[in-house]
């Protein structure tokens, strides 16, 4: 068809030009958009991306699953595309009123960046190129296939490159704008409408686990999509809603095939290809779900109900509990006469009348079982909290097996159609709790090491369990491996997760390591009987104590290595009882900082940065590090380490070194809270354990991380915790380990190989500001950070995600009588970067809460703008950076600091309070 008459946006003049081009250039500064358009650039998506598709029909041996991240090049190439953005080279419709605009203009984008050269490299899809990787068909076989498309970016719905202008090209930019918006805008052209009384914009979203249907956006959402477009630009990042994606709350819906003919719902006519009759009505009568159609889920809260199991086994009637702001939820069951609270204390350890809660829906799943409840509770209760990750992960494993059994049943049909089929929340539930298929086996096993052994393995959610390990022979079948004599070493070495025992080896080197789903190891004497506790389906846990029952190690550990540990104890913090350690190595190669997570005022995770061209990835390693991602009060504080520089002394404060003739205690001094009447109100306290570790490096740098001791006074109560102990030292750049224990109520164990004479050590580390020390509560910790402002070429800005780090201002509107809340991002920190390559950071820095770096540029200094608190006491936060002097003044206190001197930024992370000093 024909081409519609396109004229570039430069056209434009006066208003209607500078609100698309500021609406433009809010989109385009969003990470989502620079992220797509990189894609584009690369020639070929990435590997979740590509998944994230209604209907996606790549089998899993696809090259394309090797192209995890984006090649060189792209992103960089992309970021400049962006800074040279021009208006005059996107060519729209001017008939198009602003969102449509904005879609088109994405749309037009997408459709140039397709046309430019690549920058992909085979070696990240198995050595195929753009073209073989596009065409790439598994061998053939007598199954039933889907033909490659011509490109690999796919807007399922919008396909029909053959009637398109720009052909594939256009495929691309609707592919950009449903990644970029959430979904491909649509409008009603059903008749003429006026601009008050026309319908809210359409999206057809298709991304995986997201209807198929096409949606119309609820006033809220429009509202906020508009807001953001014509906001400022500096204020545009802090009120981004995309993508937005459709949620059972959007209830106007319109099957796709009746978008066009039936209710005149598109944006280009051309869009689709109207298909046949006979192929719409098998899409009709499909099975219908909650997902494509809310209204058949007549209860909204069905999916949040809950089934409880008391501590006598009976099992609830399913009930919701409602939360509310000032009281604990609570829900009496009448038929049991029996009430069920909501303990509110965030660190519960209520053990009397603890009852267990199922979701409702898992329970009239396992019914026809007729596996008892309480028997699926002893197998699939938690040990202690894991990481948030391993559900996606199990989730991934279940899908797994579930497409196995279906090729095992189904041979000859096609592997794409099982991952659709597996991609079903219940049936992926149905098969975990049929999977599981209790044999009620015995609780109690002992067995005699010194005499051959025998195991069984059995697997729950894809993840190998040891079911059983005895010296009788009679359980022995198919899936018994014999275990060697464990006389031989002496000992055995067990491994466990928060379901149960994985593995029991006689020698350290038989460990399997999966990365996926981590355990921890014990070392226990082969000299005595062992016993274990079970759960009916594996084992579950050792009874016999091991070498320091409370400590697990990350790998299994010999007796000789343990004998040679060091270990400095800061207090169990309420609800821990046991150490995971986890490996921390310094100076490893390509090792580029060093960050500490906090939770309010504790030390609780430490993490190794490497390669960080790799942002994304180190991402996901941070947030594996942290057990509690869900918790909303992490923060992480960065240390950058230069390439020629290397760690040679760690130090430790806050923490002493005990015994290991004694038990490792239970509970330490943080146990009790006290109450404290302060300028700042009733104050509930726990001692913090006021851990800080210290990096002495190879140029002379002292690296603190930690409290700034005694800031409220000379002496206090806690002055006996501040003394500083060397735990690992070396001259040369070689790597040094030390073991830790990662808990959001603060790191209680620190593990090093060998002892450090600290009597003759070099002196302890001191952090020595320039300026006085700030005011601060003296109920909670202050931060100290500094940093040079001279050769400065480029300023990081973290503004913090923590729902509770938002700031508001508040504004009366004289007009309609109203007052106007407008929130904003707490500033975190900053990373600096200078001219000979070198980088610094204050206060608090993670990667990804990064904004678009701040070039130095001819300005004549760093502005920042602060707010005070809510009360004099409480110390001002950060809430704007610049590298421009501000318009004005405004609701913030603005402070000039020139391109010299000191920057010392004293800040807590809890709270985010700063107070800042520039020293000339």
């Amino acid at each position: 068809m024909s081409s519609p008459d396109y004229v570039g946006l430069d056209r434009l003049d006066g208003y209607h030009y500078d609100s698309l081009s500021l609406a433009l250039r809010n989109v385009l500064n969003t990470d989502i958009a620079l992220t797509t358009f990189a894609q584009i650039i690369d020639g070929l998506p990435t590997a979740d991306v590509v998944w994230d598709r209604y209907s996606a029909t790549y089998e899993p041996s696809h090259p394309i699953i090797n192209h995890k991240t984006l090649c060189e090049g792209a992103f960089e190439k992309a970021t400049t595309s962006r800074a040279q953005f021009s208006m005059a080279d996107v060519m729209v419709d001017l008939e198009l009123r602003l969102i449509e605009m904005i879609a088109c203009a994405l749309h037009q984008i997408g459709v140039r960046l397709s046309q430019v050269e690549k920058v992909h490299d085979p070696a990240t899809t198995a050595g195929h190129d753009i073209e073989s990787t596009i065409k790439w068909e598994r061998p053939p076989d007598n199954l039933c296939r889907f033909p490659p498309k011509p490109t690999m970016f796919i807007a399922t719905q919008f396909t029909a490159y053959d009637r398109y202008p720009n052909g594939v090209h256009d495929m691309v930019g609707y592919w950009a704008e449903n990644r970029i918006l959430g979904g491909v805008a649509l409008f009603d052209h059903s008749q003429a409408w006026t601009n008050d009384d026309e319908p809210n914009v359409y999206f057809q979203c298709s991304r995986g686990r997201v209807t198929f249907r096409v949606c119309q956006l609820l006033d809220i959402q429009q509202s906020a999509l508009i807001s953001f477009l014509l906001a400022d630009t500096k204020d545009a990042r802090t009120e981004c809603p995309l993508p937005i994606l459709p949620t059972s709350e959007n209830r106007v819906r319109i099957d796709p095939g009746d978008a066009i003919p039936v209710n005149k719902v598109y944006r280009d006519i051309w869009e689709r290809k109207l298909p046949p009759r006979r192929r719409r009505a098998p899409r009709l009568e499909r099975p219908k779900t909650s997902l494509d159609y809310p209204e058949l889920d007549t209860d909204a809260d069905i999916k949040r109900l809950l089934t409880e199991l008391t501590p006598d086994n009976q099992v609830s009637s399913p009930f919701n509990i409602y939360y509310e702001k000032c009281y604990s939820p609570l829900h009496v069951d009448m038929s049991l006469r029996t009430s069920f609270r909501h303990c509110a204390y965030p660190y519960c350890t209520h053990s009397q009348g603890l009852a267990i809660a199922f979701h409702a829906g898992c329970v009239e799943m396992a019914a026809p079982l007729g596996t008892p409840l309480h028997e699926y509770r002893l197998a699939t209760e938690h040990s202690y909290p894991h990481a948030s990750l391993n559900y996606e992960r199990r989730r991934g494993r279940v899908r797994e097996l579930i497409e196995g059994a279906l090729r095992k049943a189904y041979g000859k049909l096609s592997p794409e159609l099982w991952h659709l089929v597996s991609d079903d929340d219940e049936l992926i539930r149905l098969h975990a709790i049929a999977e599981l298929s209790l044999q009620h086996r015995k609780t109690e096993w002992s067995v005699d090491p010194s005499v051959p052994m025998l195991t069984t393995v059995v697997r729950m959610d894809g993840v190998e369990y040891v079911g059983t390990l005895t010296n009788s022979p009679r359980i022995a079948n198919r899936q018994t491996e014999k275990l060697m004599n464990s006389s031989v070493s002496g000992n055995l070495y067990i491994s466990s997760d928060h379901l149960g025992i994985r593995q029991v080896i006689p020698v350290p080197n038989e460990a399997t390591s999966d990365t996926a789903y981590p355990a921890y190891w014990q070392t226990v004497s082969a000299k005595q009987m062992l016993t274990f506790h079970g759960d009916g389906l594996k084992l579950r846990t050792l009874l016999t104590p091991s070498i320091y029952p409370r400590v697990l190690w990350p790998r299994p550990v010999a007796p000789s290595e343990l004998g040679s540990m060091t270990f400095y104890y800061a207090g169990w913090g309420e609800g821990c009882l046991e150490a995971r350690l986890r490996t921390l190595t310094f100076n490893e190669p390509g090792t580029t900082g060093y960050s500490v997570c906090w939770a309010n005022d504790e030390m609780v995770s430490i993490h190794v940065h490497r390669n960080m061209e790799h942002h994304e990835a180190d991402r996901t390693l941070m947030d594996e590090q942290s057990d509690y991602k869900y918790r909303s009060h992490l923060k992480w504080t960065y240390y950058p380490i230069q390439k020629d520089e290397f760690v040679q002394e760690v130090w430790l404060r806050g923490s002493e070194r005990y015994d290991t003739t004694r038990p490792l205690p239970s509970q330490g001094e943080g146990g009790l809270r006290y109450h404290f009447s302060t300028p700042w109100g009733l104050q509930k306290y726990k001692r913090p354990s006021d851990i800080a570790l210290a990096l002495v490096t190879s140029q002379g740098r002292n690296i603190v991380a930690g409290s700034f001791p005694d800031h409220h006074g000379q002496y206090t109560p806690y002055s006996n915790y501040r003394h500083w102990n060397l735990i690992a030292k070396t001259p040369v750049n070689t790597p040094r380990r030390v073991f830790f224990s990662p808990s959001d109520h603060g790191i209680p164990l620190i593990a090093t190989q060998g002892v450090l004479d600290n009597l003759f050590a070099a002196p302890s580390p001191r952090q020595t500001p320039l300026g006085t020390v700030p005011r601060f509560n003296p109920l909670h910790t202050l931060h100290y950070s500094s940093s040079s402002l001279e050769n400065i070429t480029e300023v990081l800005v973290c503004k913090s995600k923590n729902e509770k780090d938002m700031g508001v201002i508040r504004q009366f509107d004289l007009e309609n009588s109203r007052m106007v809340e407008t929130s904003y991002k707490k500033v975190a920190g900053l990373l600096l970067r200078y001219a000979d390559g070198s980088e610094a950071s204050v206060g608090c820095f993670r990667f990804d809460w990064a904004e678009t770096p701040l070039t130095r540029g001819d300005s004549r200094g760093l502005f920042v703008g602060t707010r005070p608190g809510k009360i004099v006491q409480i110390p001002p936060h950060v809430a704007a950076v610049s590298t421009a002097p501000p318009e004005a003044e405004g609701e913030f206190t603005w402070m000039e600091m020139p391109w010299t001197g000191v920057l010392e930024w004293w800040f807590n992370p809890d709270s985010l309070d700063t107070s800042l000093t520039h020293i000339l």
